[in-house]
């Protein structure tokens, strides 16, 4: 799990680096509300 971590941190790192603080906090809020179960909603293209 640890190694995990430092993964998920070092991808972090990589993705969000060139974000503000502020800027991150609002990423992550936006991305909870993103509705993840593509069995909850139907594609309607």
């Amino acid at each position: 799990m640890e190694r995990i971590d430092e993964a998920v941190c070092a991808a972090e790192r990589e993705l969000f680096g060139g974000l503000t603080a502020e800027e991150q906090t609002l990423l992550r809020d936006l991305l909870d509300r993103v509705v993840v179960d593509p069995s909850s909603h139907q594609c309607e293209e």
